[in-house]
């Protein structure tokens, strides 16, 4: 089962807490720039060496500072045109998540609206897929974490 929140991804109580990452696992502006702030320089100084990545990919570092020990940067892709492809990668970006065996004693999971920030995917398709591939996964808990409203409600009316 999915449990769906409100608020800031970084104050939920979670094993392994997703980042919406950038291709190059730098600090950039919105969710990337708020996990990096939070988790200080030790952050950027693991990823960065683990990048660039391609779409639909992920890998993991500590959290640092964060509550979650663990942080699994995930890059989507762009939306440009809702091709099958993009759609496919998106899915992908989730299920990549699942892949890591660094996670297999973890039990609580949350991730963020994966891709409708500056990689411009509609909130309902990006909803649809992201619900999706989490009906998959692995862990005792998954939460998806919406920070605005809009977000959380077109999850809420998926679900």
């Amino acid at each position: 089962m999915i449990e769906l929140v409100r608020g800031d991804i970084l104050s939920v109580e979670a094993d392994v807490a997703v980042l919406s990452a950038h291709p190059t696992l730098i600090a950039g502006s919105g969710l990337s720039g708020h996990f990096h702030r939070e988790a200080g320089p030790e952050l950027e100084a693991a990823a960065r060496p683990l990048g660039p990545l391609e779409p639909g990919h992920s890998v993991v570092t500590n959290g640092y500072r964060l509550k979650a020990p663990l942080i699994v940067h995930a890059v989507a892709p762009r939306y440009l045109v809702g091709s099958e492809q993009e759609q496919a990668t998106l899915r992908h970006t989730y299920m990549s998540v699942f892949e890591h065996g660094e996670l297999a004693d973890c039990k609580r999971i949350v991730f963020p609206a994966i891709g409708v920030g500056i990689y411009r995917w509609p909130i309902t398709p990006a909803a649809e897929i992201a619900l999706s591939a989490l009906a998959d996964s692995p862990f005792e808990e998954t939460i998806v974490c919406c920070y605005d409203d809009e977000n959380f409600y077109a999850y809420k009316n998926l679900i």
